[in-house]
């Protein structure tokens, strides 16, 4: 039984023969060689290659939309920040990682901007983007070279201002608590 199951499963992921003997060459290199994870990790891990093979996926289908920018710059082959991909079925962020904490000191919770203004409130949560539609037609900031990131007057607000036409849009992301309590707020300001 179970080797028929191992042989299906090999036949659906086209795991053929020559890379079972592959695999088993492990047995003969003359000493044991155990990989041990913590328990812990495999959730972790889990999540990490199905985000990465949802992403890889997306990426693929959705050619003409509008991506956060380290997507664009790792997957364009004329930036510096290109990753060749080659067979590897999963996409992630290998590049372009230095997102900002936006946060309140009384609380443990923090938001982060990434170097183009994308804001994720919650950790392990969805994104929220900005674009500016202007008299010759829509920006991106994930897309535009003219996009500066700065802490204002070096307070725990980012400031990230991209160039259209008239003049600068302007994104301010901050942390606030409401008045009167409640759970703390991420705030977004465009001008």
């Amino acid at each position: 039984m179970r080797t028929w199951v191992l042989r299906r499963a090999m036949g659906r992921f086209r795991i053929t023969d020559d890379i079972v003997r592959y695999l088993s060459t492990f047995q003969r290199l003359g000493e044991t060689v155990e990989v041990q994870l913590p328990g812990e990790l495999l959730p972790v891990g889990a999540r990490t290659v199905f985000r990465a093979l949802r992403t890889r996926a997306a990426a693929q289908l959705g050619v003409d939309w509008v991506w956060p920018h380290w997507l664009d710059r790792q997957l364009d082959p004329a930036s510096p920040a290109f990753v060749p991909r080659g067979h590897l079925p999963v996409l992630t962020n290998l590049t372009l990682r230095n997102w900002t904490a936006v946060g309140n000191v009384a609380s443990t919770w923090e938001a982060i901007v990434d170097p183009r203004g994308m804001v994720t409130p919650w950790f392990d949560g969805w994104s929220l983007d900005w674009w500016i539609g202007a008299d010759d037609r829509w920006h991106f900031p994930s897309r535009e070279t003219a996009v500066r990131q700065s802490l204002v007057d070096l307070s725990p607000v980012v400031e990230t201002s991209m160039r259209v036409p008239g003049g600068d849009a302007v994104q301010r992301v901050y942390a606030a608590v409401p008045p009167g309590g409640g759970d703390d707020l991420v705030v977004i300001e465009i001008e």
